[in-house]
């Protein structure tokens, strides 16, 4: 990168923003999921990282770069992140493999701009992660859910969204959720809807809670793309309901699967608005998460049958697992945990609710145990680490972030044994 170019990047920059050349730094962004590096002809590189800490800079950086595109010297593409541990939609390692990339990282951007309390509505930058969003909720008493992913807490929230990402909480499409968008296209020309400004009130009111706007819908065209960047959106939350369980339905038998797919169908239809969403999980999926490698640690290697058949004997894991959640007043819960019930009788199967009296004694039961004795005894070992499972998946249900679907991406690492579960990070 040529001293000319830095300088004319670092005179854009306010006080608080860097650009930074630091091997250590670079090397830490170009991890990822995505196994990239173990392909020559795919290696990504990054010449520098910007790391801004006001929005307006983005329209200066932006139009920096189209003035220097077509000076060989000094042309270079951004390629933006808000945190890049969206895993599964790809990481902060650049999309393309031209040399003469700069990443932009938006992480500190953290402002919540707006929230409204009576309709969820909530105004975030791209470095709002979902931890700072429930932490926000929590300490202003809100009553509403953070669109939570398995990804974990250090995930952006508006990054997801224009991912076009998938939650367990009941609004799951999170684009969908989207209402308002403000950013840059790629020119630096600044991008708001037209009912933006057209909009008097001092909030913004009507551009906010109005998702479609006038005329064409442009705002699609910042999903899962490379035209522009954002710089805000506006997000509906949902509201936690008074009543919640999670159900569990385990069946022993592949051949059910024919059988068990038109009934989920049927509750995600009769129930639409209350069962939140459903998640089908096969064997291999809930042993990844549970037990260790037998393949050995790095060792890149589709387990035989006979390893899974071992293993899900020792871990009492079924064939297919679905999950899902029911939300509502505690007469809606109570009648669709019925239907539920009802409808797949129909099936050789398990059915466990997180409000059922077994799961809550076993947690009681489980606080008076002696960690020694929980490490001594490995069946009492792995009971401990699936209701442990169990609950932290019914808190991301409830909205609250955690890292419990995390162990997934690190199945094949070298050093996965030595992994603090708590402290994991898919970027």
């Amino acid at each position: 990168m040529s001293q000319k170019l830095t300088s004319l990047i670092e005179n854009l920059l306010t006080t608080d923003s860097s650009l930074s050349f630091d091997p250590k730094q670079l090397s830490r962004f170009m991890l990822g999921t995505e196994g990239l590096t173990y392909f020559e002809k795919k290696q990504r590189n990054i010449l520098a990282i910007i790391r801004l800490t006001q929005s307006h800079e983005i329209k200066a950086l932006l139009d920096l770069a189209n003035h220097c595109a077509t000076d060989e010297e000094l042309a270079f593409s951004l390629y933006p992140i808000s945190t890049g541990n969206n895993w599964g939609y790809g990481t902060s390692q650049p999309a393309g493999t031209a040399k003469n990339i700069i990443l932009l990282d938006l992480g500190l951007l953290t402002d919540i701009k707006d929230f409204d309390s009576e309709l969820g509505l909530v105004t975030i930058e791209p470095g709002v992660t979902q931890q700072q969003l429930c932490d926000y909720l929590q300490l202003h008493n809100h009553d509403y859910m953070v669109p939570v992913t398995g990804a974990g807490p250090d995930c952006s929230i508006l990054a997801n969204a224009l991912e076009r990402g998938y939650g367990i909480t009941p609004y799951t499409d999170h684009f969908a959720a989207v209402n308002s968008i403000q950013g840059y296209w790629a020119n630096g020309t600044p991008y708001q809807s037209a009912v933006n400004e057209l909009d008097a009130s001092d909030d913004k009111f009507v551009d906010k809670t109005f998702k479609w706007g006038l005329g064409p819908y442009l705002e699609g065209l910042f999903t899962q793309s490379n035209l522009g960047i954002v710089s805000q959106i506006t997000i509906r939350l949902a509201k936690k309901k008074a009543d919640f369980t999670s159900f569990f339905i385990q069946m022993d038998d592949d051949e059910l699967l024919e059988q068990a797919v038109p009934l989920i169908r049927q509750v995600l239809q009769d129930y639409e608005g209350i069962v939140g969403s459903i998640n089908l999980m096969d064997q291999r999926r809930l042993l990844s998460m549970f037990a260790k490698n037998p393949k050995g640690n790095d060792t890149h290697q589709v387990m035989a049958n006979q390893d899974i058949a071992k293993l899900a004997k020792q871990l009492q894991a079924p064939n297919w697992t679905i999950v899902g959640s029911i939300y509502g007043s505690v007469g809606v819960v109570k009648a669709v945990k019925k239907e539920i019930n009802r409808i797949f009788k129909q099936l050789p199967c398990k059915r466990i609710y997180s409000n059922s009296l077994i799961i809550v004694v076993a947690n009681k039961v489980i606080k008076y145990i002696p960690s020694f004795l929980v490490n001594r005894v490995p069946p009492l070992s792995v009971a401990v680490e699936q209701l442990d499972s169990f609950n932290k998946g019914k808190e991301i249900m409830l909205g609250k972030p955690n890292k419990v679907a995390l162990k997934l991406a690190y199945w094949r690492h070298k050093e996965t044994v030595g992994f603090d579960k708590n402290k994991l990070s898919p970027g």
